[in-house]
């Protein structure tokens, strides 16, 4: 497997869903429920699956995959310790989540 800071990049310069990989618009994490479930749920499915990542700031057109023009002003937002409270809120038995950005 290549180095994971390589992988990303792969990952960044040609985006594309499968199993291991999983792209979301900008959610909001902190405030709105029903992001927070987003979030798990795209995360539990990557956990059953054995892992992978998930990358933020993607849409999903008719065009095909392109950048998501909604970032948000809370990307500082996105740290391990929100995005594994949001895991100890939703999921049973609850995993860990490495963040990059």
């Amino acid at each position: 497997m290549p180095p994971p800071g390589r992988r990303l990049a792969d990952l960044l310069v040609d985006p594309h869903e499968t199993l291991d990989v999983e792209l979301k618009e900008w959610l909001d994490i902190v405030g709105n429920n029903e992001h927070k479930a987003i979030l798990a749920k795209a995360l539990i499915a990557l956990a059953n699956h054995g892992g992978g990542f998930l990358i933020f700031g993607f849409a999903e057109t008719d065009q095909g995959v392109t950048r998501s023009p909604n970032r948000p002003n809370l990307a500082a937002a996105y740290t391990p310790d929100t995005v594994n409270a949001v895991i100890a809120a939703y999921a049973e038995p609850t995993f860990h989540c490495d963040v990059s950005i």
